[in-house]
Order: C-alpha cells, then structure tokens, then sequence
C-alpha cells in the first residue's frame, strides 16, 4: 500500500490594522467570553468618533469575527455558517457612534485533529473595513475568549 502525505492546510493570519483616523476608536464586545466548543459567538463592534470632521465607512452588517491563538493575529477558529448580511454605510460626526452587529465561531481551522477548537484561552479578533474589502482595514483591540468542553 502506498503512503498518502496529508498536507495541512494553509494557515492564514488577521492583517494588521491601517492606522486609525484621529478621532476613531473602535471596541468589540462579545455577549459571552466564555463559548462552548462548536458553538458560535456574537456580539457588537463599536466605533466612535470625535474628529473634527466626519467619518464614513460601509462595514455591511453582521461583521465576522475569527478566533486567534493568544498575543498573534493566526487564525484557529471561524464561524461555519451561512451569512446573510446587508449593507450598513454610515457617516460619524463628531461625537457619534455606532454599533455593528458581529458574528464569530469556534469551527476549527488550524489544521488539527477534529471540526471543533478544542478548550483553552484564545482571542477573538474583527475588522472594521469597506465590505468591498478595499483598505484601510481598522482591526479592533483583541478581546479574550474561553474555549470550554461541549
């Protein structure tokens, strides 16, 4: 019989951000730091503004967000649905905000054994970009994630 070589498949890793617009700041907020394994996660990704002039962005909405092993931007877990999305332009005034829905998962993609990420601390990341995917891409501060047993 003859031996097959398994190749692991490509590792992909988050972009680093453009550099923020003075006045931009943006947090991603998950409604639970602790998800099951398989499970997905969500919350919201907030920018604020308080430049002097204005600040316009089409994210579209619901925003993906990827889990990434702790203190890197390597991907290691994404959501594996289906996303229904629609645009979501908007125009930040001085003083104004704003929140975009984000979806995220814990479908294993890092090349190991399984469908699922196993438990463990990981950090989830999301970008703020056109949803023509054209730069500048804004990348949110990380936010810890528990990865618990199903």
């Amino acid at each position: 019989m003859e031996r097959t070589s398994w190749k692991k498949p490509a590792l992909w890793t988050v972009a680093t951000s453009s550099s923020l617009p003075r006045g931009l700041t943006l947090s991603l907020r998950l409604s639970s730091k602790t998800v099951r394994s398989g499970d997905p996660l969500d919350g919201t990704l907030a920018l604020a503004y308080s430049g002097a002039s204005s600040f316009e962005m089409d994210t579209g909405q619901p925003i993906e967000a990827v889990v990434v092993l702790p203190g890197t931007h390597r991907v290691v877990g994404v959501y594996s649905g289906g996303i229904a999305g629609t645009g979501y332009a908007v125009r930040l005034d001085p003083g104004q905000s704003y929140h975009v829905t984000v979806i995220g998962g814990t479908a294993r993609c890092d090349g190991g054994i399984g469908s699922a990420l196993p438990a463990g601390k990981y950090q989830v990341l999301t970008v703020a970009m056109d949803e023509t995917g054209r730069p500048p891409r804004y990348l949110a501060p990380p936010v810890s994630l528990t990865v618990t047993h199903r």
